[in-house]
């Protein structure tokens, strides 16, 4: 496992870095941004290593953010083999997958889906792992509706195929005060978020697809192959709701509470591998106290004490304070 750089120390706003060598970063930025959401911490980075390979994922910028997941997905790709045929030198030892918010989601779907992947460390900040409950001020252009009324919409065919909010809506009530029953509908007619869980309860295995167990186990063995997997939340988030779907956790089947991962049937049957991945010392999950959405970005503090710490060195260089 290539060691995680740890010889960084922040002084307020100011970065005071030794020479190391990372692996190349590959970044996806989040929901309405677009791949410059990340040039601050761009300049972060090679402050840590000038010669460190950085490519910011130019894809599904600003209003095409909501494209559905599948399609974003097979994007992201499709770019990432781009660069690594291009330059197999450069990515022989393997590469950071670094991702915001939605791109944070679709990176790790894009983990499990894709064989040929060489990822060494993904880094998901504030990306709604476990859904999205809840309807941010910023998306009532989109989602005109109360939070109440929304599942209808969300998981109907035509958002289901259009809007990237709907893949990750997840409403865990097993009856609505107005009409349906939306853990059972989000079950059977969300077709990408209870699909890349490996949910058992899940009926489909993508738009038009059968559910396949096989599909599932492939899934869950390339995300296995993680050196090291990073989720990150901030209690000051008011766009991922709640918060600390970012590591993982979400509402009972109430929507009253949050429960923790650790006592869910993802955790304990181990539907994808986060339960292996912590067993094994690779698995990371951190909640950030008074940190914000875009803070993940855009805050050279947060930076140097939550992310920077993560990055990988290439294996072969030994990094000296």
């Amino acid at each position: 496992m290539a060691p995680a750089l740890t010889n960084i120390v922040s002084i307020g706003l100011a970065l005071i870095a030794v020479d190391a060598t990372l692996l190349p970063i590959i970044l996806m930025h989040g929901i309405d941004d677009n791949h410059r959401e990340f040039d601050s911490m761009l300049g972060w980075i090679r402050a840590i290593d000038p010669n460190v390979t950085l490519y910011s994922v130019p894809i599904c910028d600003d209003t095409a953010s909501y494209t559905n997941l599948w399609t974003q997905g097979d994007e992201i790709i499709g770019k990432i083999r781009e660069q690594v045929s291009a330059s197999p030198t450069v990515y022989k030892n393997g590469y950071t997958l670094l991702c915001h918010s939605q791109g944070a989601l679709t990176c790790r779907t894009v983990v499990q889906r894709m064989d040929d992947h060489n990822v060494h460390t993904f880094i998901s900040l504030a990306g709604p792992q476990m859904g999205e409950f809840g309807i941010p001020s910023g998306w009532q252009a989109k989602i005109p509706w109360g939070r109440d009324l929304a599942y209808p919409f969300m998981f109907s065919k035509t958002l289901q195929s259009s809007l990237s909010i709907a893949n990750f809506w997840n409403d865990p009530r097993p009856t609505s005060n107005i009409f349906g029953k939306p853990e059972t509908d989000y079950h059977v007619a969300n077709t990408f978020l209870p699909v890349l869980h490996n949910d058992p309860a899940r009926r489909t295995q993508g738009p038009g697809k059968e559910r396949n167990d096989t599909e599932a186990a492939r899934y869950k063995m390339n995300f296995l192959r993680l050196q090291r997997a990073v989720f990150t939340c901030g209690t000051a988030d008011n766009m991922i709701i709640p918060y600390d779907s970012g590591i993982w956790n979400f509402y009972d089947e109430k929507a009253q509470r949050i429960i923790p991962l650790e006592q869910t049937l993802m955790w304990s049957d181990d539907w994808l591998g986060l339960r292996q991945l912590s067993e094994s010392g690779r698995l990371v999950r951190t909640n950030a106290s008074g940190v914000c959405h875009t803070c993940w970005t855009h805050d050279q503090t947060v930076f140097a004490k939550y992310i920077a710490p993560h990055l990988p060195a290439a294996p072969e260089v030994t990094v000296v304070v």
